[in-house]
């Protein structure tokens, strides 16, 4: 398993990434999001078959912008 942070970075209410995280647990191999408002972030745990690069493109679609690390 293997663990990431994500920080978000044009959410405009927590209820943002609470859509945010329903949407990505919904993907296959995602097992647990943990979001933080205060810093516009979401801690993903995920394995096989989901990678950084599937967490990030759904965050895209779903009309966010992704950075791995500041």
């Amino acid at each position: 398993m293997e663990k990431r942070l994500i920080y978000i970075t044009n959410v405009t209410s927590e209820d943002d990434l609470k859509n945010l995280r329903t949407r990505l647990l919904e993907m296959i191999g995602v097992n647990e999001v943990v979001i933080n408002f205060d810093e516009r972030a979401v801690n993903v745990t995920f394995e096989t078959p989901t990678n950084l690069n599937a967490l990030e493109k759904e965050i895209y679609d779903a009309g966010y912008h992704a950075i791995d690390d500041l």
